[in-house]
């Protein structure tokens, strides 16, 4: 009965251990989904910052254009030049923002691998740390202890062997 009872609360303690690590795995996920979420979010913001920003520098530079040439030809391809241009510039700022991204998000990923490898570890270190706490209390206890801690939980008289 005692090795039943000991037995039971080593478990209950591990599942309880287990209980709390997945408690703060959810805990985890969530937290790095938000993260990762909000990222997205800065990352769609800057983007049409910069979208905004690049259109009306453009529209400025037509309107100066336009101010300049008098010319409708000219005027018509100094326009598409001018187009072309801020095409190419707006791609390859868009191109460096996204690269700017995917490193932060890796950056993320990579910081949350690591609590993940810690929880885990600690998670084994304690599971370890109990069932080694667990074995060197029962291997000190004696029959005898376990008789006289028997009656006295339970009130019953001690019966020697």
């Amino acid at each position: 009965m005692n090795g039943k009872t000991n037995r039971s609360k080593k478990d209950e303690t591990l599942d309880d251990i287990d209980q709390k690590q997945e408690e703060l795995e959810r805990l985890m996920r969530l937290s790095q989904e938000e993260k990762m979420k909000s990222l997205a979010d800065l990352h769609a913001k800057q983007m049409n910052e910069l979208r905004k920003s690049q259109d009306n520098q453009n529209r400025e530079e037509l309107k100066v254009l336009a101010r300049q040439h008098s010319k409708k030809d000219e005027l018509q391809r100094r326009k598409r030049e001018e187009n072309k241009k801020h095409i190419e510039q707006a791609v390859k700022e868009r191109q460096k923002m996204a690269e700017f991204h995917k490193k932060e998000s890796e950056e993320l990923e990579k910081e949350h691998d690591k609590l993940y490898e810690t929880l885990d570890e600690d998670w084994k270190k304690s599971s370890q740390d109990l069932r080694t706490l667990h074995e060197t209390k029962v291997k000190h206890l004696s029959v005898c202890d376990l008789e006289i801690t028997y009656a006295s939980l339970y009130g019953d008289k001690v019966t020697k062997l």
